[in-house]
Protein backbone atom coordinates (compact mmCIF):
# COMPACT_ATOMS: atom_id res chain seq x y z
CA UNK A 1 0.00 0.00 0.00
CA UNK A 2 2.98 2.22 0.79
CA UNK A 3 4.14 1.88 -2.79
CA UNK A 4 1.08 2.67 -4.37
CA UNK A 5 0.11 6.03 -2.40
CA UNK A 6 3.60 7.08 -1.19
CA UNK A 7 6.88 8.19 -2.75
CA UNK A 8 8.22 5.31 -2.02
CA UNK A 9 10.94 4.49 -4.48
CA UNK A 10 11.24 0.99 -5.84
CA UNK A 11 12.35 -0.64 -8.70
CA UNK A 12 9.78 -2.45 -11.25
CA UNK A 13 12.70 -3.93 -13.11
CA UNK A 14 14.15 -5.58 -9.66
CA UNK A 15 10.44 -6.80 -9.16
CA UNK A 16 9.58 -8.57 -12.44
CA UNK A 17 12.51 -10.53 -11.96
CA UNK A 18 12.11 -11.27 -8.46
CA UNK A 19 8.57 -11.82 -9.26
CA UNK A 20 10.02 -14.35 -11.99
CA UNK A 21 12.27 -16.25 -9.39
CA UNK A 22 9.39 -16.17 -7.06
CA UNK A 23 7.51 -17.99 -9.74
CA UNK A 24 10.23 -20.65 -10.75
CA UNK A 25 10.70 -21.28 -6.87
CA UNK A 26 6.58 -22.26 -7.01
CA UNK A 27 7.15 -24.29 -10.09
CA UNK A 28 10.10 -25.88 -8.68
CA UNK A 29 8.70 -26.76 -5.62
CA UNK A 30 5.36 -28.16 -7.20
CA UNK A 31 7.15 -30.32 -9.61
CA UNK A 32 9.35 -31.81 -6.94
CA UNK A 33 6.71 -33.06 -5.14
CA UNK A 34 5.60 -30.19 -2.90
CA UNK A 35 1.63 -30.01 -3.70
CA UNK A 36 1.36 -26.83 -0.96
CA UNK A 37 3.81 -24.36 -2.20
CA UNK A 38 1.20 -21.61 -0.39
CA UNK A 39 4.31 -19.27 0.89
CA UNK A 40 5.69 -19.34 -3.20
CA UNK A 41 2.21 -18.65 -3.95
CA UNK A 42 1.97 -15.72 -1.52
CA UNK A 43 4.87 -14.14 -2.80
CA UNK A 44 3.82 -14.50 -6.62
CA UNK A 45 0.76 -12.89 -5.96
CA UNK A 46 2.71 -10.14 -3.77
CA UNK A 47 5.04 -9.95 -6.67
CA UNK A 48 2.36 -9.43 -9.36
CA UNK A 49 0.86 -6.94 -7.02
CA UNK A 50 3.73 -4.31 -6.48
CA UNK A 51 4.76 -4.98 -10.32
CA UNK A 52 1.55 -3.60 -11.15
CA UNK A 53 1.71 -0.61 -9.26
CA UNK A 54 4.68 0.31 -10.47
CA UNK A 55 4.48 -0.18 -13.81
CA UNK A 56 1.29 2.66 -13.57
CA UNK A 57 2.92 4.57 -11.62
CA UNK A 58 6.47 4.63 -14.54
CA UNK A 59 9.36 3.27 -12.29
CA UNK A 60 12.12 1.92 -14.09
CA UNK A 61 15.56 1.20 -14.09
CA UNK A 62 18.36 -1.38 -14.86
CA UNK A 63 21.44 -2.12 -12.30
CA UNK A 64 23.54 -4.48 -10.47
CA UNK A 65 20.88 -6.02 -9.12
CA UNK A 66 18.79 -6.39 -12.15
CA UNK A 67 21.90 -8.20 -13.25
CA UNK A 68 22.33 -10.75 -11.07
CA UNK A 69 18.69 -11.28 -10.82
CA UNK A 70 18.62 -12.29 -14.78
CA UNK A 71 21.75 -14.47 -13.93
CA UNK A 72 19.82 -15.95 -10.93
CA UNK A 73 16.61 -16.66 -13.15
CA UNK A 74 18.97 -18.12 -15.74
CA UNK A 75 20.93 -20.63 -13.38
CA UNK A 76 18.00 -21.82 -11.70
CA UNK A 77 15.78 -22.57 -15.09
CA UNK A 78 19.34 -24.50 -16.34
CA UNK A 79 19.26 -26.25 -13.48
CA UNK A 80 15.88 -27.44 -13.01
CA UNK A 81 16.17 -28.27 -16.53
CA UNK A 82 19.38 -30.15 -16.38
CA UNK A 83 19.46 -31.65 -12.78
CA UNK A 84 15.76 -31.82 -11.93
CA UNK A 85 13.20 -30.17 -9.58
CA UNK A 86 14.68 -30.97 -6.34
CA UNK A 87 18.06 -29.30 -7.44
CA UNK A 88 15.62 -26.57 -9.15
CA UNK A 89 14.18 -25.58 -5.38
CA UNK A 90 17.62 -25.07 -4.16
CA UNK A 91 18.71 -23.28 -7.06
CA UNK A 92 16.10 -20.81 -7.29
CA UNK A 93 16.22 -20.46 -3.41
CA UNK A 94 19.18 -19.49 -3.63
CA UNK A 95 19.24 -16.98 -6.40
CA UNK A 96 16.19 -15.57 -4.85
CA UNK A 97 18.24 -15.04 -1.65
CA UNK A 98 21.40 -13.20 -3.46
CA UNK A 99 18.72 -11.37 -5.28
CA UNK A 100 17.55 -10.15 -1.50
CA UNK A 101 20.87 -9.17 -0.62
CA UNK A 102 21.17 -5.54 -1.86
CA UNK A 103 18.19 -4.76 0.23
CA UNK A 104 19.54 -6.38 3.37
CA UNK A 105 22.97 -4.27 2.31
CA UNK A 106 20.95 -0.75 2.24
CA UNK A 107 18.85 -2.57 6.26
CA UNK A 108 22.34 -2.66 7.26
CA UNK A 109 24.43 0.28 6.69
CA UNK A 110 21.80 2.95 5.43
CA UNK A 111 19.28 4.80 7.88
CA UNK A 112 16.33 2.75 7.87
CA UNK A 113 12.51 3.37 8.20
CA UNK A 114 11.26 1.24 10.71
CA UNK A 115 7.65 1.55 9.38
CA UNK A 116 8.09 -1.53 7.03
CA UNK A 117 9.34 -3.59 9.78
CA UNK A 118 5.38 -5.17 10.09
CA UNK A 119 5.87 -6.73 6.85
CA UNK A 120 9.49 -8.23 7.17
CA UNK A 121 8.04 -9.78 10.52
CA UNK A 122 5.03 -10.64 8.98
CA UNK A 123 6.79 -12.82 6.38
CA UNK A 124 8.52 -14.25 8.87
CA UNK A 125 5.86 -15.35 11.11
CA UNK A 126 4.34 -16.68 7.83
CA UNK A 127 7.17 -18.89 7.07
CA UNK A 128 7.05 -20.08 10.75
CA UNK A 129 3.15 -20.88 10.32
CA UNK A 130 4.24 -23.03 7.23
CA UNK A 131 7.32 -24.89 8.85
CA UNK A 132 4.78 -25.71 11.85
CA UNK A 133 2.09 -26.99 9.00
CA UNK A 134 4.28 -29.21 6.66
CA UNK A 135 4.51 -32.16 7.06
CA UNK A 136 7.89 -33.56 5.18
CA UNK A 137 10.98 -32.80 6.08
CA UNK A 138 12.24 -32.77 3.07
CA UNK A 139 14.36 -29.99 0.85
CA UNK A 140 11.42 -29.29 -1.46
CA UNK A 141 9.26 -28.52 1.63
CA UNK A 142 11.45 -26.99 3.92
CA UNK A 143 14.04 -24.92 2.24
CA UNK A 144 12.10 -21.99 0.77
CA UNK A 145 10.05 -21.44 3.97
CA UNK A 146 13.28 -21.67 6.28
CA UNK A 147 15.63 -19.56 4.03
CA UNK A 148 12.19 -16.56 4.31
CA UNK A 149 12.03 -16.83 7.82
CA UNK A 150 15.99 -16.65 8.33
CA UNK A 151 16.10 -13.45 5.44
CA UNK A 152 12.85 -12.13 6.74
CA UNK A 153 13.88 -11.96 10.60
CA UNK A 154 17.31 -10.48 9.56
CA UNK A 155 15.90 -7.99 7.92
CA UNK A 156 12.84 -7.61 10.94
CA UNK A 157 15.73 -7.06 13.21
CA UNK A 158 18.11 -4.81 11.09
CA UNK A 159 14.89 -2.14 10.26
CA UNK A 160 14.34 -1.94 14.07
CA UNK A 161 17.54 -1.20 14.93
Amino acid sequence: MQIAFTSLVQNSVSWILWGALDFISLLTAYYAGNKKPWLQIAFVVGALTVVSVLLVKGTWSWGIVEILSVIGVVISLLVWWKIGPTAGVIASTIATDIAGLPAMHDAILLPSDPSSAWMWGIIAISAICLLISTEKWTVKDRLYPTSTLVYNALMFTFTIL
